[in-house]
């Protein structure tokens, strides 16, 4: 599916769940027609891109890495709104060219199998949704919290629009779209509960074997901050520069002389010594390098 499909897909779910009295039911039965088919490309879902080299860091949200996570760090996605799914595409794909393709793919997840995703205990809380849930006057069911199915309909059509930010809910629905185990990361704060529920480490609804965990990180400073923050980052581990090989210029030398270095070569065994060899033409130094 190409990004125009998958943009019009988005804003006619957008249109559907903008009706009023809308039944959850009609939700569940309205992601069951289109399935996760031919939304993402044919990729390998066992592969996701785990390392990274030391272009396009995030320097600033690298500071808010705990220090368990000193091996890794932050790329910048772009600041087009759609944070969370420029990271998530720069994961999977290396680059965010499929950003609305995942985000539609992950919605889909979240109405196919609502009820599943409703019966999670982190969903009963209304601190994952997002500050306009924050300003809407929930509806209190005996002592237990709110109501949780219009919350989530709500929530679903402000993740239907494109380039828009993400709450927690998109986790849940991205590590079912990926197969695998999604950390949500999040600095710490003053908050413990904050930090309960945004430090969280999502499982997919259904798990496949020794899957690598893809991080995603909410890059806000503070807890007050994090209610106007919309800025999300992949995290990945510090990619190793390249070992360089020592390397001799063969060619140089005649065909004694070279046979003479390969079985010099072929028997030393402590290559951080200086070697001179002296043939009384030239001489052979060989040194290895530091790195």
């Amino acid at each position: 599916m190409n990004f125009s499909t998958a943009a019009n897909i988005l804003h006619s779910i957008f249109d559907f769940l903008s009706k009023d009295n809308i039944m959850f039911s009609e939700v569940i039965n309205y992601g069951v027609q289109f399935g996760n088919t031919n939304i993402l490309p044919n990729i390998n879902n066992d592969f996701i891109n785990e390392k990274w080299n030391e272009d396009n860091q995030d320097y600033k949200a690298i500071k808010l890495l705990p220090e368990r996570y000193e091996d890794y760090i932050c790329i910048k996605s772009s600041s087009d709104g759609n944070y969370f799914f420029n990271s998530t595409s720069l994961i999977v794909f290396r680059n965010e060219n499929f950003n609305l393709q995942l985000q539609l793919a992950t919605i889909i997840e979240l109405m196919t199998h609502a009820l599943f995703y409703l019966q999670q205990s982190i969903f009963e809380q209304d601190i994952i949704y997002r500050n306009e849930v924050f300003d809407n006057k929930n509806i209190i069911i005996n002592d237990c919290g709110f109501k949780k199915e219009s919350e989530y309909i709500s929530e679903l059509k402000l993740m239907c629009k494109p380039h828009s930010w993400n709450s927690m809910i998109a986790f849940f629905g991205l590590a079912s779209v990926l197969y695998r185990s999604v950390e949500s990361l999040f600095s710490n704060t003053n908050s413990k509960y904050m930090n309960q529920i945004y430090n969280h480490i999502i499982l997919p609804r259904e798990n496949k074997d020794n899957l690598l965990q893809c991080i995603i990180m909410w890059s806000s400073y503070s807890a007050e901050q994090f209610k106007f923050s919309y800025q999300f980052v992949p995290v990945f581990k510090k990619l190793s520069p390249p070992l360089q090989n020592n390397f001799i210029d063969f060619t140089a030398f005649s065909d004694d002389k070279l046979s003479y270095i390969q079985d010099y070569l072929s028997i030393t065994e402590d290559c951080n010594k200086l070697i001179i060899v002296d043939y009384n033409i030239t001489k052979l130094v060989i040194i290895e390098q530091l790195y």
